[in-house]
């Protein structure tokens, strides 16, 4: 068995595509349908209540838009009002959505757009889809006509702008098709991993083709379970890694106001909440300094990953006045006034919902080979079958090992050759 390329789907702003929305509406399926009528989204009362929040939305210059599928899709362009945690004023996202907002006659479609872009990117696409979904074409929170009011639009509140769109405007019970382009692609991907409830399926469109002899898989285990064809899920070979699932870290950077002396080297922790840390102005050249930066892998994080940034540090700051308390004080970490314990100057918070898989016992017998079934994909990433942990580390040698297993199956021949002169027949 062969594999013909796996996560992406081509030319998404052509008009062409009529036969890309057949599949589309194949991998939905009808079983989707049903479930989206059975939950109920859609009804009178939720479409009024979405109907009375949403408003036009001006667009300046659109009289120097000369495309009739843009714009058409300026006339339908509308906003909604958006609140979400850590933001004092709600923000306003625009989209462009079906006739009915909440529509459960259809399944729903959600499609976020590439870097700086905005909704109209699918102003080719969105129509062709229409006939068979209730589509909603966003625009991710900071860019295309969406109003953040000067309040933080980083990943954090893109992700979130999302979901609370998806719950206020699409509507709560069935899940969605999530579409995404480019960075649409990994917020749609964020999506899929940490709200599956949410996603019933998952497409990436990069507006490209590709297509080659061999493909090596480095996706997480989390999101290549969800990306994996239904047919392939069935073999035994991708049935045996179930049990691994990824598990929520946070990465913190602390700098501080001097130098410690007690944290001269990468060390693993015997505290329960910071698994490794190192000051970098000492283990690595481009932090070089004659003041502290720690940086600390927060782990197992399953109980702060929804938590505040101020939280994780807070309670971070005292582990490492455990661990060092004639160096540093959680109290006075923070406070005005000269102290002789160490301030801090900033912080960064990194949260990733699915990191590394959890290495409880008996996972390390249902880790996956780079070599699969499938004669021409193969797999490398940390959770692989290799000597190392998940770690950096283990994934620099799953893909050096994947490389050997496509060199091998090269060698004898087992990879199917691309056959470009007959593909170009038949496009």
């Amino acid at each position: 068995m062969a594999s013909r390329g796996v996560t992406t789907s081509s030319r998404c702003c052509r008009p062409s595509l009529k036969g890309w929305s057949a599949s589309l509406r194949k991998a939905q399926g009808s079983e989707s349908r049903r479930s989206a009528r059975r939950s109920g989204r859609g009804g009178a009362e939720t479409c009024a209540s979405v109907a009375a929040s949403v408003t036009e939305v001006s667009v300046p210059m659109v009289g120097e838009v000369e495309e009739d599928a843009c714009l058409e899709m300026v006339r339908r362009l509308k906003k909604v009002e958006l609140s979400m945690d850590g933001h004092e004023e709600s923000v306003s996202v625009s989209f462009v959505g079906p006739s009915t907002l909440g529509d459960a006659s259809k399944p729903a479609l959600l499609m976020l757009h590439g870097f700086d872009s905005s909704c109209l990117e699918f102003r080719r696409l969105f129509p062709l889809l229409e006939e068979e979904f209730s589509v909603y074409a966003v625009d991710v929170l900071g860019w295309g006509f969406t109003n953040s009011k000067g309040q933080d639009c980083g990943p954090k509140f893109k992700s979130s702008a999302v979901v609370e769109f998806i719950d206020k405007v699409v509507g709560s019970g069935g899940k969605v098709t999530v579409l995404g382009a480019s960075l649409g692609g990994a917020l749609a991907i964020d999506l899929a991993a940490t709200r599956p409830d949410l996603v019933d399926k998952l497409v990436l469109v990069d507006g490209s083709e590709v297509e080659a002899d061999a493909y090596i898989s480095t996706a997480p285990v989390d999101i290549l379970k969800l990306l994996m064809p239904d047919s392939w899920k069935q073999m035994q070979f991708f049935k045996g890694f179930e049990g691994l699932e990824g598990i929520p870290v946070i990465n913190i950077h602390i700098w501080f106001d001097r130098k410690l002396s007690t944290v001269d080297h990468l060390l693993f922790s015997r505290s329960p909440l910071l698994s490794v840390y190192a000051d970098m102005s000492t283990t690595c050249r481009g932090y070089a300094d004659d003041k502290s930066m720690l940086e600390l892998v927060f782990a197992p994080a399953k109980d702060y990953i929804g938590r505040s940034d101020e939280d994780i540090i807070e309670a971070t700051m005292k582990e490492l006045e455990r661990l060092f308390p004639g160096e540093i004080s959680a109290s006075e970490a923070q406070s005005e006034g000269s102290s002789k314990y160490a301030k801090i100057v900033k912080y960064h918070v990194v949260k990733t919902p699915r990191s590394v898989y959890a290495a409880y016992a008996g996972t390390g017998e249902i880790r996956p080979t780079q070599k699969t079934p499938i004669d021409n994909f193969f797999l490398a990433g940390c959770f692989t079958k290799q000597k190392y942990l998940a770690s950096m580390e283990g994934a620099l040698f799953s893909g050096k090992l994947a490389a050997e297993q496509v060199c091998i199956a090269s060698e004898n021949n087992v990879i199917p050759k691309v056959n470009k002169e007959a593909k170009a027949t038949t496009v």
